[in-house]
């Protein structure tokens, strides 16, 4: 007898009622702390899982998580951040390149006024999905670094 093994290629990672854009949102206005940021996404991919369990799938994707985009993740795994990010440091450099950042920075101890763009956006194909268009410099610096 064969057992049938059925297994998932990804799941919703922002939750069914938009939970995860509420939290960074949230983040973004000061009302959650970065620790309580990372613990909401924590439960929010648990939940994600025991969902996919209980449906009988048993081979369940990981690594599908993010923030907000996964060629930024994959980008700041790597280090591949333009210079002007280099001041920041953790998830205030992280977002700064997909939205840009405006005072001080929270984790990088700079104490000056800050103003950083955000990295361009283009528009993919013919739909309405937008991705960060990276400006690469040949830094030499491409360690892995799994930020998150």
């Amino acid at each position: 007898m064969s057992q049938t093994i059925a297994a998932n290629l990804g799941f919703p990672y922002i939750g069914a009622q938009r939970e995860l854009k509420k939290h960074v949102e949230a983040f973004w206005a000061g009302r959650l702390t970065k620790e309580d940021l990372y613990e909401e996404a924590k439960k929010l991919r648990a939940e994600h899982w025991g969902i996919q369990r209980e449906q009988g799938i048993s081979v369940v994707p990981v690594g599908e998580f993010t923030f907000y985009d996964r060629v930024l993740d994959t980008a700041v795994d790597f280090g591949v951040v333009p210079a002007r990010y280099a001041s920041l440091g953790g998830l205030d450099q992280y977002f700064a390149i997909a939205r840009g950042f405006q005072g001080p920075p929270s984790t990088s101890g700079v104490t000056r006024p800050v103003d950083i763009p955000a990295s361009e956006m283009k528009k993919w194909c013919v739909f309405f999905f937008f991705v960060i268009f990276f400006e690469l410099q040949a830094t030499g610096n491409t360690e892995h670094k799994n930020t998150h």
